[in-house]
């Protein structure tokens, strides 16, 4: 993944005077003020992020080898039942002689033993079956065809993104499936995105060519803006020269400082203007006296910045746990979550879940060989659903059922 550039619009750096550059002050000398609080919290956040995005890699090697090892061999076997089921089901509802209630129920009992047919390893033949079977079953169900099926999801999308902020184009509105759907969405996001910036240079034009005295609270802003908008390469180049191992006789000191002189290259290159700073201020921390003289006004524009770091960070965190994970299937991609020293934990105790729900399958799937097995899940299956449609729920007899749909 490329690395984020951190320093847009109104954040970034211009050079700041030595004595401009503020330190923190460690805990326990002076009082912290709460923008110095605010600094080092959000720069130790910074770097539990930071932690948590290098270990991805590591989480996923664990995830691939465990489910390689003990549940691809899972997955493959309730495949193999859910598809004898789902077979099984059609089969008698095709050639078996059904009830009305059966009849109309069956359809419903097909769908939610296909819920998850999406998470399993079918091949594309037996894929097509049933998948052919899914939207058979849907449209006798709902009563809809597919296309009018496929309006619908695509209206619960529209209605979703609506509610969402966004402005829904006309092009979105036409949409006739998921894909035309996306489709129109990145193309509306070009159409703003440009928008916006027409407008923004018709407002800064605008803005330009109104002559009036500013007054002096404005200037002081514009002032401090100037002082704390600096620039990654300049950052770097001053504590380049601050830092060059060259310029010290200990060797002590010099090997410190050409630690230092690593890490401010790395973050240089990577464009990390949180470590930059972090660095700075530390810096400037060893180098001072008076720590008590410090300026909140600046670092309160640092905070800013780390703040919008964080945000970036927890974007590209959150995006790697959620991506597909390449030969992982079903919820296991989103194990990505947990740290490595708890991973091995998690993974056991979801790998004892789905053992324990793998033989549940494999009975039903027992059951559905038979017609009188199918009738017999579609009794309880009625049975539940009457209960669960009834305004008052015998909350015992509800739980009798649910145990008795389980062989």
């Amino acid at each position: 993944m490329a690395k984020r550039n951190y320093t847009q619009g109104k954040f970034d750096f211009e050079i700041i005077q030595e004595k401009e550059i503020i330190p923190v002050i460690q805990k326990g000398k002076v009082k912290q003020s709460s923008a110095q609080t605010t600094f080092n919290r959000l720069n130790k956040k910074i770097a539990k992020l930071k932690s948590e995005i290098e270990e991805i890699p590591e989480r996923e090697r664990i995830i691939k080898e465990f489910f390689d090892k003990h549940l691809l061999c899972l997955f493959e076997e309730e495949a193999n039942y859910i598809e004898s089921i789902l077979l099984s089901f059609d089969k008698v509802y095709e050639t078996a002689k059904l009830t009305k209630k059966e009849k109309t129920y069956l359809p419903a009992l097909f769908l939610q033993e296909s819920k998850y047919i999406n998470d399993l390893p079918y091949d594309e033949k037996r894929w097509e079956v049933l998948d052919s079977l899914y939207n058979k079953y849907t449209q006798i169900h709902t009563g809809l065809t597919l296309e009018e099926i496929e309006q619908e999801q695509v209206n619960t999308l529209i209605d979703a993104y609506q509610e969402m902020g966004f402005k829904v184009t006309e092009k979105i509105k036409n949409a006739k499936n998921e894909e035309d759907f996306f489709k129109a969405i990145l193309e509306s996001q070009e159409a703003e995105e440009f928008e916006a910036i027409i407008n923004n240079k018709k407002e800064q034009k605008k803005q330009s060519s109104k002559k009036r005295v500013s007054t002096k609270n404005e200037l002081e802003k514009e002032l401090q803006e100037n002082i704390t908008n600096k620039s990654i390469r300049e950052i770097y180049l001053r504590l380049a020269k601050k830092l060059h191992p060259d310029k010290e006789a200990d060797e002590k000191q010099r090997a410190d400082n050409e630690e230092k002189m690593k890490q401010l290259t790395k973050a240089y290159k990577e464009k990390d203007l949180a470590s930059l700073l972090i660095m700075q201020v530390n810096w400037m921390e060893d180098q001072t006296n008076n720590p008590e003289n410090l300026s909140d006004n600046i670092l309160k524009q640092y905070n800013k910045i780390l703040k919008e770091q964080i945000r970036c960070l927890e974007d590209e965190y959150y995006l790697l746990c959620d991506a597909p994970l390449p030969g992982v299937l079903g919820t296991y991609n989103g194990f990505r979550k947990f740290p490595v020293k708890e991973l091995f934990y998690q993974l056991n105790k979801m790998y004892a879940i789905h053992k324990e729900e793998l033989s549940n399958t494999g009975k039903r799937a027992i059951w559905a060989k038979t017609t009188k097995g199918v009738k017999q899940m579609l009794k309880q299956y009625i049975e539940l659903e009457e209960v669960k449609n009834n305004g008052f729920v015998d909350f015992e007899y509800l739980m009798d059922l649910i145990n008795r749909i389980d062989p």
